[in-house]
């Protein structure tokens, strides 16, 4: 299959599990030109998707990778141009999905990492500072649309609150190394009506790792 088609089947597969859910819309195209970026979902708070109701503006990048041994994994990495991981940081964050397909075309996978402007500052540290220098981001499978949803809720709320890598409170974010001086730590992590339900939903992601590195859970 070649990449076109590749491209394409990827981007119809994502527009498929958003056409599913009633508070979602896309505006992603087909073999979009546009640097870093193919295009955004939006997320609504009612159902008739009118332009009152938009609750978040998400960026998005889609890739495609035609490989049957990634269908049924939970997890794979992708590797991303510094250039595109800096203008994503500057601009306030991307969710960027990569779709597996099988050599027939006929299984597709849904991997994502919502990569918020804290994500990003990480990753850009321990970057190569060259245009085309490439990092490795992890992508997590999604299950389903719900699974979607929530990811794009979660994405939608924290990069709200961290602004851009041009704003003041990206500038003043600190380090991690320094987190087992912090005192107090706070997260939302939306659906979650509970400390316990919260931890179970954070299982297997960056937070959890972090969090468990510097023994706050």
């Amino acid at each position: 299959m070649n990449s076109v088609k590749i491209e394409k089947r990827s981007i119809s597969e994502l527009k498929s599990w958003i056409a599913e859910h009633d508070l979602l819309d896309e505006y992603i195209n087909d073999n979009d030109k546009e640097p870093s970026w193919d295009g955004y979902i939006m997320v609504y708070t009612d159902e008739d998707l009118k332009a009152e109701h938009i609750k978040y503006k998400i960026s998005v990048q889609v890739k495609g990778k035609c490989k049957n041994e990634l269908i049924n994994r939970k997890m794979i990495t992708y590797p991303v141009e510094y250039r595109h991981l800096q203008n994503y940081y500057f601009d306030g964050g991307v969710v960027y999905f990569v779709i597996a397909i099988s050599e027939d075309a006929k299984r597709k996978t849904i991997f994502a990492n919502a990569l918020t402007p804290v994500k990003l500052k990480e990753l850009l540290k321990s970057a190569e500072k060259k245009p085309n220098q490439t990092k490795n981001i992890p992508l997590q499978r999604l299950k389903d649309v719900h699974e979607l949803y929530i990811l794009l809720l979660q994405y939608g709320h924290d990069s709200k609150r961290q602004g851009t890598g041009q704003c003041e409170l990206m500038r003043k974010t600190i380090d991690l190394s320094k987190l087992r001086d912090i005192d107090k730590l706070e997260a939302t992590v939306i659906s979650a009506n509970s400390e316990k339900e919260a931890l179970k939903k954070i299982e297997g992601t960056d937070l959890e790792k972090i969090l468990k590195e510097y023994n706050a859970i």
